[in-house]
């Protein structure tokens, strides 16, 4: 490749590019587990196989009705056995150790000649004539290769899913009347129970080393309604009518009223609010369709492992789960994914699942595939010591490189990845040139964060690395090694290299979506998360009101008045935060926003309720402002994390706690339990100047009097979210200098608690562990078998300062084959700048390249100022195939700072 100037842009390529940065390392543990590698697998895939194997013998359209029936029966066994050594041998290969056959299909036929149900036996052909599975059984185990049959069972289309539908709750479509689905079962059918319990008896007769079962749930909240079921549910004394009605107004809009009135738009949160407050008939009846869905999983599991296999081994049950309940891109999770689908993880275990198997599908959700690892981390603390846990993965729609990411996330492995822990204090430093490099360190790395150039997590246990100890808080960053080196190289504290990651609990560092409420003005909370590296948006009420908090983790409310906030939101916007926290979401209020949601203390505050503690400085409000002395009195909440002690802080009038229970009395009607006490007052600073007392007869005596061990920092959940309220100011570092002239910290210190609180409230910083998952199970055969023998080139864009990096790699197991690159630049979207097209010729698997851009000064000087540039970068092989280039073309825009006396050019993101 050759190295020229074009138009002002310097183009050079590195090879093999490394940055030194000194690190410990790591023992590497020598004892491997073995991982289960399983594969989801359609019939029809192994009937490709076997059609194959008949066409080497000469017959076309071997599965016709006139040329099946007239092969000779030896020539099918030889087509068979073959068909099943080349497909078991390709398997094999790949390190699969676990197949998942779908032996019963959604119509209910099952893919072999019954015994037990001939009524069900596919009517085509070779299903109908010919047992496919026993060669293939044969030959896996003869290879060491577990095979499950797969059983779809809420789908039942031809059979029971006809006799015994489940039912629309009905809509305006269906005159809002109940109405049948037919195809999929009632679940609470006991007689199509016991035919799947005598199907998997066949089919582990047959040879099969256990059962898999799929569609264990219902498929939404809106079935579930047919007579037998309202009948059931009235028994219960049910009053099935509020259910159908809240069903109806959680999805659909204008849902008639009994008046002859309709309800109005629909209220997407309507029934998960309901659950929440434990409205009894709303329990009662999702709790039936738990029941049901928990009475096939029981008793199938029971009557399963009553079995034996075919090396007298008890089989294995094994279940596809749903994995909503993990998923941090919709509110109320983890009642979306009961209500929904009557599926509960810990069920399937109490219940004597072997396997657990969530599916997930990160693109088909609309998750970033890190969160893969999220789902894992659930799967794992579902399962316990009792069940296996696994996480199926996605591998259609997806690139290899993708893949590769998926296992990485399940088995907690770096891949080609760099990983680092940096070790931050547990206390304080003495040093006030320490504690600011600390807030350098974390500043440099949520940056990073956003820029989506590593991974982070914040450790929640201490860990002790060759000798060295590691204090809660740490962080660990992960990244490609030239960036993430030269990241290192900006950070002022010492780092410690890792080669796999540790097994602890951990919050992962997942850059959180901010609203701020727009209160009129700007606080220095704002400048402060700006100067943190958070990204934010200021919202205003209306757009909250609007149902606008649904795009966003966390809300905070500013400094200012708790009154005017209260009244901004009025309460129509009350309802709406309330639904957003209640759902998941996080909340910070500072000073007045801890006034805001407590009990009220007037008629706007009064709207929002939502943490059981009132005032203890009302209506004597205003003590004063200045430095005070807090003390820690809770070191195992993150937020503390990094504060022994005592130690000091802003005050401005803020809010003094006290516990007190509003039971019901919350916005939503929700009761919450009793406020976290995380950080107390112990007094005002002694100091001359530092404190300036309220006005009248306020004095120390009586101010400390009213703060003394009332609660600093508070923490509450309110339904699902999280809660993190500030009486004093941690993003102050002074007081008002007018009137408490020596109100000023020692250094930025106080500035982690906003960082730690950040990723504690976001709905995406849930808690997970890094250890990693006993096994993968990819979705499908066809798919994953498909990009073996392909390459995937993958190309990347990063900026820093002047430079643009383009890295090109090739992540498949094959070498790619007349490889080009094309870069173009495109200035404040007009201006193409710059077109450069490379043939790389090849690369081998696993090789990296490296295209560097240095933007010079010729091109760019005589235009001062900022620009937007636009940078699309393509690769492709000759011998990709098509599944693999979702990777192929990346489009970045950056903003480009040209200073009038010098030619450094400075990229930031746009």
């Amino acid at each position: 490749m050759s190295t020229r100037k074009v138009l002002g842009v310097l183009i050079v390529l590195i090879f093999g590019l490394s940055i030194l940065q000194p690190h410990y390392v790591l023992a590497e543990n020598k004892g491997n587990e073995e991982k289960i590698v399983g594969v989801w697998m359609w019939p029809s895939t192994y009937r490709g196989y076997y059609k194959k194997a008949l066409e080497s013998f000469g017959y076309r359209d071997p599965f016709n009705v006139t040329v099946y029936p007239n092969i000779p029966k030896e020539i099918r066994e030889k087509a068979l056995n073959m068909a099943a050594k080349q497909l078991i041998q390709e398997l094999k290969n790949a390190g699969i150790t676990d197949i998942f056959l779908e032996v019963k299909l959604t119509t209910g036929y099952l893919i072999y000649p019954s015994k037990a149900y001939p009524e069900r036996t596919y009517p085509s052909y070779p299903y109908n004539d010919t047992n496919i599975l026993i060669p293939l059984l044969k030959e896996a185990h003869k290879n060491g290769i577990r095979v499950h049959a797969w059983i779809i069972v809420h789908y039942d289309k031809d059979f029971f899913g006809k006799i015994d539908p489940i039912w629309h709750v009905g809509k305006a479509k269906y005159n809002w009347k109940p109405t049948p689905i037919p195809g999929r079962v009632r679940l609470a059918n006991k007689e199509y129970l016991k035919v799947l319990e005598q199907i998997s008896k066949e089919l582990i007769s047959m040879g099969f080393d256990g059962i898999h079962l799929d569609y264990i749930r219902y498929p939404h909240m809106v079935y579930s309604f047919s007579p037998a079921d309202i009948k059931r549910a009235q028994e219960y004394g049910i009053n099935v009518t509020k259910v159908i009605f809240a069903v109806r107004h959680t999805f659909y809009d204008d849902v008639p009223l009994q008046n002859g009135s309709v309800a109005g738009p629909r209220d997407p949160y309507y029934i998960f609010k309901l659950y929440l407050k434990r409205d009894p008939d709303i329990v009662k009846w999702f709790e039936l369709r738990r029941k049901d869905v928990d009475s096939y999983v029981g008793n199938i599991t029971k009557f399963v492992h009553s079995l034996k296999t075919w090396n007298n081994k008890v089989p294995i049950v094994s279940a596809a789960l749903m994995p909503d309940l993990t998923r941090d891109n919709i509110l109320y999770p983890k009642e979306f994914q009961l209500l929904h689908y009557g599926q509960v993880w810990s069920d399937f275990v109490k219940l004597g699942v072997d396997w657990l198997i969530p599916m997930a599908y990160y693109r088909d959700y609309g998750e970033p595939v890190k969160w893969v690892g999220i789902v894992k981390s659930h799967v794992i603390n579902a399962a316990g010591n009792v069940s296996v846990p696994l996480v199926g993965v996605q591998t259609y729609s997806v690139s290899w490189e993708d893949i590769l990411n998926e296992e990485r996330y399940v088995f907690s492995e770096l891949g080609d990845k760099k990983a680092v822990i940096i070790p931050l204090p547990d206390d304080i430093p003495s040093d006030p040139n320490i504690a600011e490099k600390v807030i350098d360190t974390l500043t440099i790395i949520n940056k990073e964060l956003y820029k989506r150039n590593i991974e982070g997590y914040m450790t929640l246990e201490i860990l002790d690395i060759n000798g060295t100890t590691i204090p809660k808080g740490s962080l660990i960053i992960v990244g490609e090694k030239a960036i993430l080196d030269n990241i290192l190289l900006q950070i002022p504290m010492k780092t410690i290299e890792i080669n796999k990651l540790p097994k602890i609990q951990v919050i992962p560092l997942i850059p959180p979506k901010i609203a701020i409420l727009d209160v009129g003005s700007e606080y220095t909370i704002h400048e402060v998360l700006k100067e943190l590296g958070f990204q934010y948006d200021i919202i205003p009420a209306e757009k909250i009101k609007e149902g606008e908090l649904k795009k966003y983790d966390i809300l905070v409310l500013p400094p200012g008045s708790g009154t005017w906030e209260a009244k901004l939101l009025g309460k129509e916007g009350s309802v709406k935060v309330s639904e957003f926290i209640a759902g998941g979401g996080g909340l910070i209020g500072i000073c007045a926003g801890g006034y805001a949601v407590i009990k009220g203390y007037n008629e706007p505050t009064s709207e929002i309720q939502l943490v059981d503690a009132r005032l203890k400085n009302w209506p004597k409000w205003w003590l004063g402002v200045g430095i005070v002395n807090v003390k820690v009195i809770n070191q195992s909440n993150p937020v503390t994390f990094g504060f022994k002690d005592s130690f000091r802080a802003i005050y401005w009038n803020g809010p003094v706690f006290e516990p007190y229970d509003l039971k019901a009395n919350t916005t939503l009607g929700l009761d919450v339990a009793p406020y976290v006490e995380l950080v107390k007052y112990i007094s005002t600073e002694d100091t001359e100047g530092a404190f300036s007392y309220g006005w009248g007869d306020f004095n120390k005596t009586y101010v400390d009097s009213v703060m003394k061990n009332a609660p600093a920092v508070i923490f509450s959940k309110y339904g699902e979210g999280k809660i993190l309220l500030f009486s004093f100011h941690p993003e102050l570092t002074s007081g008002d200098t007018e009137y408490a002239p020596n109100s000023i910290l020692d250094s930025r210190y106080n500035y982690r608690l906003l960082f730690n609180a950040v990723y504690f409230v976001s709905r995406k910083s849930e808690e997970i562990t890094l250890e990693p998952g006993k096994g993968i199970v990819y979705f499908r055969w066809a798919t994953y078998k498909s990009r073996l023998n392909s390459p995937d080139v993958s190309i990347k864009v990063h900026a820093q300062g002047a430079i643009l990096t383009v890295k090109v790699i090739n992540y498949g197991n094959v070498e790619a084959k007349n490889v080009t690159v094309d870069i173009v630049l495109t200035l404040n979207n007009a201006e193409k700048v710059l077109e450069v097209s490379r043939a790389l010729e090849t690369l081998s698997p696993g090789e990296v390249k490296y295209e560097t851009i240095i933007l010079g000064p010729s091109l760019l000087t005589p235009r001062i100022g900022l620009h937007k540039i636009r940078v699309t970068a393509s690769v492709k092989a000759e011998n990709e195939v098509s599944l693999t280039i979702s990777n192929n073309k990346v489009e970045k825009e950056y903003l480009i700072m040209v200073f009038p006396q010098t030619p450094i050019v400075l990229f930031v993101p746009s």
